[in-house]
């Protein structure tokens, strides 16, 4: 079943070109290797696709997220229908706990929380499961945080929300070689599970070791098929 259908996506950002006539599908349980040099548009469509108000789409594109118009969405919808970014550069978000924005963000993917107790065990749980420790979740999400521990934190999240769709921004930017077999892992897991992924990646262990079902190159905007 198709996850993800684009057509003739084409973004401006302050009036330059970005992407142009981007068309691609993926299928549920699918993972897909972007491949490009820097700045050739990798994160340009992921930005897109999260629907960053920066990145201008014009009217001839279209893209549908099981069926739905995902240009019609805001960035909280697209989310709460299962997109989730990894993004390469994670944000810091001062005086706000990693538990609080774990709470905030698994209520808004419309989830119950019967109890905080069982909630914040859980997020101790996932804590450890990717490397980082129960006093992490009380700390300000980013703040003092290694490269690699952002990265921890995103794949922390991801396990948390459990999206239908992620885009990994070159994730294992940061991560040490225990953090790049964890990303090997929860990768293998979740497309078990029905999850499709675009791995966005220059690391030749992550793209030896996981499935990869298609692998795409992005030139100047511009999206070719490689296998």
């Amino acid at each position: 079943m198709s996850l993800l259908k684009i057509e003739n996506l084409t973004v401006t950002v302050e009036g330059r070109l970005v992407l142009k006539d981007v068309g691609m599908e993926i299928v549920e349980g699918e993972t897909v290797a972007l491949m490009g040099a820097n700045g050739s548009g990798k994160s340009s469509l992921a930005m897109a696709l999260l629907g960053d108000v920066r990145y201008k789409i014009l009217d001839s594109s279209e893209v549908r997220f099981e069926g739905q118009d995902l240009l019609k969405m805001s960035t909280d919808e697209r989310t709460r229908a299962g997109l989730y970014v990894a993004w390469q550069n994670p944000v810091s978000i001062p005086g706000v706990s990693v538990f609080n924005l774990c709470r905030a963000s698994y209520s808004a993917m419309g989830h119950k929380i019967d109890k905080l107790t069982d909630f914040r065990h859980k997020i101790e749980e996932l804590a450890i499961k990717v490397g980082l420790t129960k006093q992490h979740i009380e700390r300000s999400v980013g703040e003092g945080f290694s490269g690699g521990e952002k990265k921890r934190l995103e794949l922390l999240q991801l396990l948390l929300l459990n999206p239908k769709l992620v885009i990994l921004d070159e994730i294992d930017s940061g991560l040490d070689s225990k953090g790049v077999e964890i990303v090997v892992e929860i990768v293998g897991t979740m497309k078990k599970r029905g999850t499709s992924f675009i791995l966005i990646t220059h690391n030749k262990r992550l793209l030896e070791e996981i499935v990869i079902d298609k692998t795409w190159e992005m030139k100047h905007g511009q999206l070719q098929t490689r296998v």
